[in-house]
C-alpha cells in the first residue's frame, strides 16, 4: 500500500445520498484523527462497496478471525461537518483486512489518479463500524427510485420500455405495487 496516504482509523464513518430519488449523489463519509474525508461515488460503487463489506465479514466471522465485535451503534455514526479536509471521486475502491490490528482497510483512488496506481487514501475500520456502514448502504441504495422487475431499470413513474418485454411496445409500468 506504499504510496497511499493513510488516514487513520475511523472513528465514524457513515453512507447517505444527497437529493431526491433519481437525482441522488452517493457518498460515504469518514471521520478520523487526522480530518474528514467524503468520498462521492455512483450508486452501483456504493452498493459493491456495502456487499464486499458483507462478504469480507462473513468470511472472517466463519473463519473465526480475530475477535468478535459487535456492531456500532447507530449513535456512533457521527455527524460531519460541511467542510472536508478530503474529497475525492472515487475511481476505484478496494476492500483488504488487516489482520494484526482486526480492521478492515478500504483503499480509495481518486477518479483523476492512476487507477492502477496506489490508493489515494486507505483508512481503516473496526468490524462493528463496517457492519453498521454496510447496513447504512443498504438502506440508502433501497431507498431510491423502484426497479423495473423485468430489466432492473429505474422506474420513473411514466410508462417503461423494457427490453425484458421481448421487443414488444412499451408497457405501462409505475413505480406503483398492483
Amino acid at each position: 500500500m506504499e504510496g497511499a496516504q493513510d488516514f487513520g482509523v475511523a472513528e465514524h464513518i457513515k453512507a447517505d445520498a444527497v437529493g431526491e430519488p433519481g437525482h441522488r449523489t452517493f457518498r460515504v463519509r469518514v471521520a478520523t484523527s487526522q480530518g474528514t474525508a467524503c468520498f462521492w461515488m455512483e450508486k452501483e460503487q456504493l452498493q459493491a462497496l456495502g456487499m464486499a463489506l458483507d462478504q469480507l465479514l462473513a468470511q472472517l466471522r466463519s473463519n473465526k478471525v480475530g475477535r468478535v465485535e459487535t456492531p456500532a451503534a447507530a449513535s456512533e455514526s457521527g455527524d460531519f461537518t460541511t467542510a472536508f479536509s478530503h474529497e475525492l471521486r472515487v475511481g476505484r475502491l478496494g476492500l483488504g483486512y488487516d489482520d494484526e490490528r482486526d480492521q478492515l482497510v478500504l483503499l480509495v483512488h481518486d477518479q483523476e489518479a492512476d487507477l492502477e496506481g496506489p490508493p489515494s487514501l486507505q483508512v481503516r475500520v473496526s468490524r462493528g463500524k463496517a457492519t453498521t456502514l454496510s447496513s447504512e448502504i443498504t438502506t440508502t441504495v433501497a431507498a431510491g427510485r423502484p426497479r423495473c422487475p423485468l430489466c432492473g431499470a429505474p422506474l420513473g413513474g411514466g410508462p417503461h420500455s423494457c427490453p425484458g418485454s421481448n421487443g414488444k411496445s412499451p408497457h405501462p409500468i409505475s413505480g406503483e405495487r398492483q
